[in-house]
C-alpha cells in the first residue's frame, strides 16, 4: 500500500484533533495549552520570525512512534511553562499538504525531530526525545547565555589572502560562500557547523572555510559564485559543487563519498567478482588488470572517480585475475579488461546475460564512460532517493512504479518486478524503474500519484512537461494499454495544481497551473509573473514590491502574477532559475516560447524599467508617468539576492 503520508485524510485530522482535546484559536493559532498549531508554512514563518527562542516538534500523526513522541513533547512544554521557562514552543503536522515544504527547507529526513531556533536560525535537536530528556536539552537552549558548543575555528574564515593556500595545499576541503545578510546563509550556518565538526574527527580529517562573498566578491567572480550559499568541495584541485539536501548527515556523507577509495580492490580468488556484486546489491564495474603498474589501471580509477557516489568499481590485480576474467566472464585480451556485473535482483532482457563485457586492446577513457552508461541498467531498474538525480532524472522516457518496498526481502515485489518487465520486453525505447513511494517523498506528487491508494501505482514519464499517470493500481495489461494510447495521441499529460482561489483578488493575482492558459494565455496583454515558494519570506517581500510597482505602473494591459512552483507545475517550456524570480512574456509573444527573466535589484523603478524596456505594447498603452517612488519604496530589497 501506498503510505498513509501520500492520502487526503482530512477527517481523520480532524477527528484526532477533537480526541486531543485541542482547542484551536484561529485567531493566535494557540491550542489551549499554549502551543502553536503549525498548519500551514505562511503561519510558520509569521511565528519564528521575531521570536528569541522557538522549539518546534515535526511528527507524522500516521505514525504510531510519531505520536507517542508528540505526547512526551506536550508533557515537555507544560513542565517548561509551569517553570516559567522563556521560550514559544510549536507543532508541525508533516502529514499536511500545506505543511510539507518545511521538511524540504530545513532538511527533515525523518520524523518524529525537533528544531529549536535562535532568532529564527534553526539548531538540530540532540538528545532523546522523551519527556526527561526534552526537558534537559530545551531548558538548556533557553538559557540567556546559551551558545552554540561548536568549537571556536572549526570553521576558517577565508580571504584573498589566505583561499589559495587553504585550496591548494590541501587533499580536500569544503568552502561555504555566504553574505551576512543572507537569511538562508543563517539558517545553514549551524548543519555547516555540524559537518564540519563530523569531517574535523574524520580520518582523514576534511577542513571546512568559508567566504564573504559578498565582501570578496572578485573571489566570488572567480569561483562563479552566482548566489549565496554555495558550497563547494575541492580535491584535488578538482572542484566539485555541492548539491544535496542542506544537513549536517548529507553534507558530511557527500564528502566521505568523495574521499574514499574510487575502486576497492579485490584478492583474484575465483567467484569473488561475482559475489561482490551480489553483496553489493548493485550493478558492479569489475576491472582486471595483469599488474598494478598497467597505464590501464590509471584510467580505470579515472573512470571510477566519474561515476562516484553512483556506481561501485572494484579492481583485481596479477595473472591470477586475468585468468578469472577469461574464464568467469570470457574476457580474451591479455592486457585489460573489465565487466559490468547488473544488480543481481533485477532481470536482463532476453538473450543478454548479467554481466557486460568490455575488452578492448585500446583502453580509450571516453569509449570506456560511454560502455558503463549504457550498459550498467538491467531491463528493470530499483530507483531510490540516493540514485534517482543520476540514474533516473536525466533520462527520458521513463515508466515508474511505486510500490512498497522491503530492502532486505526485494522478492516479496517479484510479482511486481516481473509484470514491470514484461512491458519493458515491448517498449524497448523507453526506461523503467521501480521505487518505494515513501522513499521517494515529493516525487509522488509531482507524478499526481497522491490520491492512490492501490499496492502498486506508476506513471509514464515522457520529458520534464509530460508526465501521464496511469490510472487505477499498475499492471502489466494495463500499462502496455495505457502506453498504447500515449502513441495514439490520446492522453492528456498531468499538472500539478494548486486549487485556484475562490476570491482571486488584488494587484498581484494567484496564477495556478490549472488557471494559467485562461489567466496569463491572452497574448494580446503583457504577463508578469513572480514566481515564489509559499515558505519563503523572501518571496513574500518581493511580492510586496511587486505590488507597488503595479500601483505605480497604471495598466490594465500589464496583468500581474505570483506562481507557487513547488505546487504547481509550470504547462509551458521555462523554469525559474531560482526563487524568488520575475519573468515576463510580452504581448504578442506565445507564451510557449520563452520569457524575458528579470536579473537586476528588487528595486521599483528598476522593476518599472524592466517592463517598459520589454513590454509589447506601444509605450502610450503601457502607463501614465508614474508618481515618483518614495526612497524607502524605491530601495525595498530582499535579504536574499543573487549576485
Amino acid at each position: 500500500m501506498l503510505p498513509c503520508t501520500h492520502r487526503r485524510t482530512v477527517g481523520l485530522a480532524v477527528v484526532l484533533l477533537i480526541t486531543a482535546g485541542v482547542a484551536l484559536s484561529e485567531k493566535t493559532k494557540l491550542d489551549e495549552d499554549g502551543i502553536y498549531d503549525f498548519r500551514e508554512d505562511k503561519i510558520f514563518d509569521d511565528v519564528i520570525e521575531g521570536k528569541r527562542i522557538v522549539s518546534v516538534f515535526f511528527h507524522d500523526p500516521h505514525l504510531a512512534a510519531s505520536e507517542s513522541v508528540k505526547y512526551e513533547y506536550r508533557l515537555a512544554c507544560k513542565e517548561l511553562k509551569e517553570e516559567g521557562v522563556d521560550m514559544q514552543y510549536g507543532i508541525v503536522d508533516t502529514s499536511n499538504a500545506n505543511t510539507r515544504g518545511l521538511l524540504r527547507r530545513f532538511s527533515i529526513f525523518r520524523v518524529p525531530t525537533v528544531l529549536i531556533f535562535h532568532e529564527s536560525i534553526p539548531y538540530q535537536f540532540y538528545g532523546n526525545l522523551t519527556r526527561t530528556g526534552l526537558v534537559e536539552v530545551m531548558r538548556e537552549h533557553a538559557q540567556p547565555n546559551w551558545k552554540s558548543d561548536h568549537a571556536d575555528g572549526i570553521v576558517t574564515e577565508l580571504s584573498d589572502d589566505t583561499i589559495q593556500d587553504f585550496t591548494l595545499s590541501r587533499r580536500a576541503v569544503m568552502m561555504m560562500f555566504y553574505a551576512p545578510w543572507c537569511n538562508h546563509c543563517k539558517q545553514m550556518e549551524p548543519a555547516y557547523m555540524d559537518a564540519a565538526e563530523m569531517m574535523q574527527e574524520h580520518k582523514p580529517a576534511v577542513p571546512f572555510g568559508r567566504v564573504d562573498g559578498a565582501k570578496y566578491s572578485d573571489i566570488s567572480t572567480r569561483f562563479n559564485v552566482t548566489g549565496f550559499p554555495t558550497l563547494i568541495f575541492y580535491r584535488n584541485g578538482q572542484e566539485i559543487r555541492y548539491d544535496g539536501a542542506r544537513s549536517a548527515h548529507e553534507i558530511a556523507q557527500w564528502i566521505k563519498v568523495r574521499i574514499a577509495p574510487a575502486s576497492t580492490p579485490l584478492k583474484p580468488l575465483a567467484g569473488a567478482a561475482k559475489k561482490h556484486g551480489t553483496i553489493s546489491k548493485d550493478a558492479v564495474v569489475v576491472g582486471f588488470f595483469p599488474s598494478d603498474e598497467a597505464p590501464e589501471l590509471v584510467t580505470f580509477h579515472e573512470l571510477a572517480d566519474a561515476f562516484r557516489g553512483d556506481l561501485k568499481f572494484a579492481h583485481m590485480i596479477g595473472s591470477d585475475a586475468m585468468e578469472i576474467a577469461r574464464q568467469e566472464f570470457g574476457v580474451t585480451s591479455d592486457a585489460l579488461g573489465f565487466v559490468i556485473i547488473r544488480d543481481s535482483r533485477l532481470p536482463v532482457r532476453k538473450g543478454e546475460k548479467k554481466y557486460a563485457v568490455f575488452d578492448d586492446d585500446m583502453f580509450d577513457y571516453a569509449a570506456a564512460k560511454t560502455f558503463v552508461e549504457n550498459n550498467f541498467r538491467s531491463l528493470v531498474n530499483f530507483g531510490t532517493k540516493k540514485n534517482w538525480m543520476m540514474r533516473f532524472a536525466p533520462i527520458r522516457p521513463l515508466v515508474v512504479v511505486m510500490t512498497d518496498i522491503e530492502w532486505e526481502s526485494t522478492r516479496l515485489i517479484q510479482h511486481e518486478i516481473d509484470q514491470l518487465a514484461q512491458v519493458a520486453e515491448k517498449f524497448p525505447d523507453i526506461n523503467f524503474a521501480i521505487a518505494d513511494p515513501e522513499e521517494m517523498g515529493e516525487l509522488v506528487p509531482q507524478l499526481g500519484l497522491s490520491d492512490h491508494d492501490e499496492d502498486a501505482v506508476a506513471c509514464f514519464i515522457e520529458d520534464e512537461r509530460s508526465r501521464f499517470p496511469l490510472p487505477g493500481a499498475f499492471t502489466a495489461d494495463k500499462m502496455i494499454e495505457h502506453l498504447q494510447r500515449h502513441e495514439n495521441g490520446e492522453l492528456k499529460p498531468y499538472y500539478r495544481s494548486q486549487k485556484e482561489p475562490s476570491r482571486n483578488q488584488g494587484p498581484v493575482k494567484t496564477l495556478v497551473a490549472s488557471s494559467f492558459e485562461r489567466l496569463a494565455g491572452d497574448v494580446s496583454k503583457d504577463v508578469v509573473i513572480l514566481f515564489v515558494t509559499q515558505v519563503s519570506s523572501d518571496c513574500q517581500k518581493f511580492e510586496a514590491v511587486l505590488k507597488k510597482v503595479h500601483k505605480q505602473l497604471v495598466s490594465d494591459s500589464t496583468l500581474f502574477f505570483r506562481f507557487d512552483v513547488e505546487l504547481n507545475d509550470l504547462p509551458v517550456n521555462f523554469n525559474a532559475p531560482s526563487t524568488p524570480s520575475l519573468a515576463m512574456w510580452p504581448s504578442g509573444k506565445e507564451r510557449s516560447s520563452q520569457p524575458e527573466v528579470y536579473k537586476g535589484r528588487r528595486r521599483i523603478d528598476s522593476i518599472l524599467e524592466f517592463i517598459r524596456k520589454n513590454s509589447g505594447l506601444s509605450q502610450s498603452s503601457t502607463a501614465e508617468d508614474p508618481a515618483p517612488a518614495s526612497k524607502a519604496e524605491s530601495e525595498q530589497q530582499s535579504d536574499h539576492e543573487e549576485l
